[in-house]
């Protein structure tokens, strides 16, 4: 192989093989003419009948013609031959598999060294079925709705990061980076989480990355004592989007959604400024979090009577635990060809498996933030039944329950909310678990589709059920009566 900066580039790892076979993988130095903002990467397969074959990174898989060994998949939709100029056929990107043609041997992959190459080890022992869409890394993807655009069925939620959970950016960024890697192309922010701060570091992680990824923000909460900075007006929406923009160090948002639903302002109100953000081009699409059945077809109804911009996608919460979604939220979603990002899978930590019947309470920020929800004796016995289920399978309930929540025809993907890099890697182990009819039979008899078995201390109330004088006649109107 022959380039004038062959001596600069970093070689970490060469495998010798039968006949002569060698794979040798390089990492290309930064300053190199052809990197595009991430570091090239490059594999030289060589045997003795040839200097060598050179096949690029990033390029479809195609099987390329009869020489190939039975089974093989090499990447690439040509082979690169040493006497073309290597700067020809360089690129940005990670090579995954390599096979020499001709040359009968079991070297088929080549990782990166450390903890990502462990985690590889580990989900290469299963075939990768997760899912029903089309794969990427270690997570498939599936479309988002009617939007057209295809999002991983594992979407990372960022609010553990910042001062509410994580307070190490660094580490915040590398987990960011480590998701991407792994095939997550879905991210999740809000304004309101870490007061902002949350989505200053997706920014910064987002730096030369930023069209891998479907980003997904949300506006709503509140963001000041000024009591105009909160809700989904007209005059906060189109300030709140730019706020937002800043700190994501962006020009668009994928997916831009009402955190809330906010039963002071009128929803064509809302529509009118998200359908003018779109037609700016500074949101690709919009959509809902935490809307009742009813909201979201008052919304469909609204868009379509006066021309505005349809809501696509709608972000419940979704889990073993609570399943109230099933009835009416999701059927409806279906109906209007909505994509469905759910939230908390793992019911707020209860399915991890940390927090157990007459078991101490841990003292921490969770405890003290959903209580009512983590001290729950309906839930905790559900757990206790789960964990049992769980151990029948030989896989923790960790596992189970996010396979269970996009085992679900109508979910697009789960929001996954790791505040460190062993939860992400091991949620990243357990992306290619999927669930028998026999397990999610079990699974209904412990809790019945369609149930709540109570509700998430922050899941949205409406008034109907919040404001007294809406659920009770006035005193003097009862006693007539």
């Amino acid at each position: 192989m022959q380039d004038e900066n062959e001596a600069d580039w970093v070689m970490w790892g060469e495998v010798a093989g039968d006949n002569g076979f060698h794979v040798m993988a390089y990492d290309v130095p930064s300053h190199l003419p052809w990197n595009q903002g991430e570091k090239p990467f490059f594999v030289s397969v060589r045997g003795d009948d040839t200097e060598g074959d050179q096949r690029p990174v990033g390029q479809a898989r195609r099987r390329l013609d009869d020489r190939e060994p039975a089974g093989a998949r090499p990447v690439g939709t040509a082979v690169r031959h040493a006497h073309r100029p290597l700067r020809h056929h360089m690129g940005p990107g990670r090579h995954r598999c390599v096979q020499r043609l001709n040359q009968p041997t079991d070297l088929t992959c080549l990782r990166r060294p450390g903890r990502r190459n462990a985690r590889a080890a580990r989900t290469a022992q299963a075939p990768n079925t997760y899912g029903s869409g089309r794969k990427r890394g270690t997570v498939r993807t599936r479309k988002l709705g009617r939007t057209g655009i295809e999002v991983s069925a594992y979407c990372l939620g960022t609010m553990m990061f910042g001062k509410m959970g994580n307070p190490d950016h660094g580490d915040c960024v590398r987990m960011i980076h480590r998701a991407l890697d792994a095939g997550i192309n879905c991210v999740d922010t809000a304004d309101v989480y870490g007061y902002s701060e949350t989505e200053e570091i997706v920014g910064k992680a987002l730096k030369g990355r930023r069209d891998e990824v479907v980003l997904a923000t949300k506006f709503n909460g509140p963001m000041g004592k000024d009591p105009n900075r909160s809700g989904s007006s007209r005059r906060w929406v189109l300030q709140a989007v730019e706020g937002s923009l800043k700190r994501l160090q962006t020009d668009y948002i994928d997916v831009y959604q009402i955190h809330h639903p906010d039963p002071h302002t009128d929803i064509e109100e809302t529509l009118s400024a998200l359908t003018d953000l779109v037609r700016a081009g500074k949101v690709r699409t919009i959509g809902s979090s935490n809307l009742p059945a009813s909201d979201i077809v008052e919304a469909q109804w609204v868009s379509q009577q006066r021309g505005q911009h349809r809501l696509r996608t709608e972000q419940p919460t979704y889990s073993i635990l609570n399943r109230g979604i099933e009835r009416e939220v999701l059927p409806t979603c279906r109906r209007y060809g909505l994509g469905v990002l759910v939230w908390s899978p793992l019911a707020m930590g209860l399915l991890t498996g940390h927090y157990r019947k007459n078991a101490p309470r841990p003292n921490n920020a969770r405890m003290q933030w959903v209580s009512r929800h983590l001290t729950d004796e309906r839930k905790l016995d559900a757990v206790e039944q789960l964990l049992t289920l769980a151990e029948e399978t030989g896989h923790s309930l960790t596992h189970v329950a996010m396979a269970f929540a996009t085992s679900h025809p109508d979910v697009t993907a789960a929001i996954i909310g790791p505040r460190t890099m062993d939860q992400l890697d091991d949620l990243l182990v357990g992306a290619t678990l999927t669930l028998g009819d026999d397990i999610l039979d079990k699974i209904d008899a412990i809790v019945p589709p369609g149930t709540d078995l109570s509700p998430l201390d922050v899941s949205y109330a409406p008034p109907s059920l919040t404001r007294t004088n809406l659920r009770r006649r006035p005193a003097h109107e009862r006693a007539a009566a």
